[in-house]
């Protein structure tokens, strides 16, 4: 929980979805007073909205006020991969507006210089928008801006597929890496850095075996 007279559960997103934006891959970290039930996916699923699903829950080490200090997943976040693909009526009744639509937004966003992949598949148009010198990039406003035209619309949607890692955080492509492994390996150096610095203190638990997985579980 936050600190003051006003106190809230502390989250964190990767990168905060844009208006309209749908999404199959979400990450967000929550701090927590105690460790989760076992449970804990079954329980908030049965509590959450339609359309929102819970997959994964992992536990990782620290606590306030080392948390602090901690590395987030904004500071790991290095892109997004995004599709955008026609609504089911749309295609069926359209066919031919929404492969031109498409073909329009590939010939303007392929130019941008904010995008670093754009293709089409079999689902529609696939985009790669890695973080630029200032920032995360929101989709709705490069193509509002670039294409001239606001989405999601009556015709096309957008998905965001996956996030994916900073350069620096594995020394590699950022497109190649998962952000959560690679938020992960981030935390374990962290803690192990803290750790070996600071003397554990007496009844402390070995943070080493928490179930965090590796990269290559």
């Amino acid at each position: 929980m936050s600190e003051g007279y006003s106190q809230h559960a502390r989250m964190e997103f990767a990168q905060p979805l844009s208006i309209g934006v749908e999404s199959t891959e979400e990450i967000a970290s929550i701090e927590l007073l105690e460790a989760p039930a076992h449970n804990a996916v079954e329980a908030l699923n049965q509590v959450l909205p339609e359309g929102i699903r819970v997959l994964q829950c992992l536990t990782i080490a620290g606590s306030r006020p080392e948390r602090k200090k901690a590395p987030s997943l904004g500071a790991a976040y290095g892109g997004a991969e995004y599709l955008i693909y026609a609504s089911g009526s749309s295609l069926a009744q359209r066919p031919r507006k929404v492969r031109e639509d498409l073909e329009a937004l590939k010939l303007k966003l392929a130019e941008c210089r904010e995008v670093s992949s754009c293709k089409m598949t079999e689902d529609g148009l696939s985009l790669m928008l890695p973080t630029g010198p200032t920032g995360p990039v929101g989709i709705t406003r490069l193509i509002e801006r670039v294409c001239e035209r606001k989405l999601p619309d009556a015709d096309l949607r957008i998905r965001r597929l996956r996030c994916f890692a900073r350069p620096n955080a594995r020394g590699e492509s950022a497109a190649e890496h998962d952000l959560l492994i690679d938020y992960l390996e981030l935390y374990r150096r962290w803690e192990s850095a803290r750790t070996s610095s600071v003397p554990a203190p007496r009844n402390s638990v070995d943070l080493s075996a928490r179930t965090v997985p590796s990269p290559q579980e």
